[in-house]
Order: C-alpha cells, then structure tokens, then sequence
C-alpha cells in the first residue's frame, strides 16, 4: 500500500493554517495511507490548538514542536518523523485542489521521477500581471508548468521519494525563511540533480497561494530581492566554490528589482528611491 507523508511547516498563522487544513480534508486519496505532520517553529499565536482540534476524515495528523527557528530546520525535524514512501511538503498558506496529492505522487509511483514538482496559483485577489511576468519567484508563483523534466522545486508544491531524499540528506539550515531567507529549494532541487534523481513538472497537481497581501508592498519587495542576493551568493560560494568575481553581481539584485518596479509603472516618477514609507506604487499595487 502506498504511505505518503505531508508535511507542513508553520509559524504564527493560525488562521491561514486553518484553511489549508480545511482543503486538504477535502483531498481524494483513492486506498493511500496518508499522514500530515504539521512543524510548528515556534509559534506565539494558537497555531497547535488548531492543529489538535482539526478533524481530518483522509488522513491521520501529527503536530511536532521544532524551537530552533528556520523553514529548513522545520523541515528536517519533519523529515526525521516521517513514516511515509513518499514525502510532499506544502505551505501553510495554499489551498489545495482536491486531486492534487494523487496527481503529485503518480508520476513517482510510476517510476516516470523521483521528484516532482507541482503548480503554484496565485489567489486571484493577489495577482498583479506585472509582478507574475517578472518576478514570479518573489511570491512563489508557479504557474506556466509543462508536463516533463524540470530543473527546480519549489517548498509550496514538491513531492519527492524516500530515496530521493536519502541521497542528498537534510536541507542547509543556513538557508530558507528565518535564516539568509531564501536558496534552500534551489540548493536542494540541485543536490538532487547531481545525485542523479529526475525531477519531473506535474501541471496536473495544483495549490492556490492566498499569501499575506503586505509582500506586495514596495518595502517587501526590496527586501526579498536583497536576501534572494544574499541567498544566492551564499550558494555560489559554500556549495558551488565560485571565486567571488562569478557571483558578485548578486549584490545587484535589489537595483535590479527597484529598476524593473519603475518600468512595470510605466516610467511613472518616484520619490527618492521608492515610494513614502507604508505607501505602495500608483496604480500598480492597489
């Protein structure tokens, strides 16, 4: 019989959380035994009375405590309970599609991957056309899949073998939310290409991202383009050994960022080097 593990990782949204939990009771899983376990990194908020007074009919559910704050130290606590063949991991902030695991894990069940990769939604309240053509990766977008190998997983959408797993270890607690902020799915979509697992797109397999509204802002946005900078120059130097004339350009990053914002305004002028503090962009972020 085929064990599937989900694992969701979570810090001081209860609310949302709550959703998701609703949408993922509603999930066919055919004969599967299927398990959740929900990480709580150190929540302040009701994140586990939550969790202990959710009523899943699909799937048994487990809440673990990791105080070490990080994603990825959420994540390797979640990994090391495990039980399940396959390991899926999700955000506390979607909303799944109810055919959405059995989409997901076909694919590795079939031999066709050992890893897979699924669609990310933007919620509808939360698309702004511009940010989606260029910076998808700013809000976790995913959305343009098409069926067949792929180079990257993402943390909201990815299902991946026991083996798989095995042959990279744990995710680098250096980086991801709570640490450098981001690169963790990038280095671990690599470590399991060079260990020669497949990863495969599943544009059948979809979550809906209902994020918070506050990373649209202008602030948000210029901050996520400096820890993506940080992040990635962490990569090319720790894992990749690049000397520092390869990936110095990363430090551009957040001009990069403030340049494209401009232009998808539409050369509207700005005051300074952004908008007023708390503001957001005229026309663009409303």
């Amino acid at each position: 019989m085929t064990h599937v593990s989900i694992i969701i990782c979570t810090k001081d949204r209860a609310a949302s959380l709550r959703e998701t939990l609703a949408s993922l009771t509603n999930c066919k899983v055919g004969e599967w035994t299927i398990e959740l376990l929900v990480v709580d990194n150190g929540s302040t908020d009701h994140t586990r009375q939550v969790v202990e007074s959710a009523i899943l009919r699909n799937m048994s559910l487990r809440y673990l405590h990791e105080p070490r704050l990080g994603l990825c130290h959420a994540r390797n606590a979640g990994l090391a309970e495990a039980r399940g063949d396959i390991i899926v991991f999700t955000d506390d902030d979607v909303r799944v599609e109810p055919h959405w695991i059995q989409h997901l894990c076909q694919p590795l069940l079939e031999g066709k991957g050992d890893a897979s990769a699924g669609v990310i939604m933007v919620a509808p309240d939360l698309r702004r056309g511009w940010l989606l053509a260029g910076f998808p990766s700013f809000i976790a977008g995913r959305e343009n899949l098409k069926s067949g190998p792929t180079d990257f997983l993402v943390g909201a959408n990815l299902a991946m073998t026991r083996a798989a797993f095995s042959s990279v270890g744990p995710f680098d607690t250096e980086l991801g939310p709570g640490a450098l902020g981001f690169g963790d799915d990038g280095l671990f979509s690599l470590q399991l290409r060079e260990a020669g697992n497949r990863l495969v797109a599943v544009p059948e397999a979809v979550v809906i991202h209902h994020f918070d509204p506050s990373r649209l802002s202008f602030g948000s946005l210029w901050t996520t383009a400096e820890k993506m900078g940080r992040s990635e120059a962490y990569i090319h130097y720790h894992w990749q050994h690049d000397p520092w004339w390869r990936w110095q350009w990363l430090s551009t990053s957040r001009h990069t960022l403030s340049l494209g914002l401009k232009r998808a305004c539409g050369g509207r002028a700005w005051t300074g080097r952004g908008v007023p503090e708390g503001g957001r962009l005229p026309g663009v972020m409303a």
